[in-house]
């Protein structure tokens, strides 16, 4: 995959257009590494974590690019972090 081996092209790179439909491509193709992303969950009425990958791990790929644990991040949203039952949740 392109961002696997070149990393994110941005806007000044690829184009506005071009970043806005990588972005909605890849958001709606595979679970995200990293939880930065979130969706709107019609169910609740508010936002969830996007899909993500191997959540056990999620804060220490975020400490490896030298973003803040999950849990940090998702305060700011006025969510919670609890791995568990993140799983419980997302087979």
């Amino acid at each position: 995959m392109i961002v696997d081996k070149y990393s994110w092209l941005g806007a000044d790179v690829i184009g506005e257009q071009c970043n806005t439909a990588m972005f909605v491509a890849l958001r709606e193709g595979r679970r995200q590494r990293y939880g930065t992303q979130l969706k709107w969950d019609d169910r609740i009425k508010g936002y969830q974590l996007a899909p993500l990958e191997d959540p056990d791990h999620v804060d220490q790929r975020r400490q490896a690019i030298g973003l803040s644990p999950l849990g940090v991040y998702l305060a700011q949203w006025g969510l919670t972090w609890d791995v568990e039952r993140y799983k419980r949740e997302n087979p």
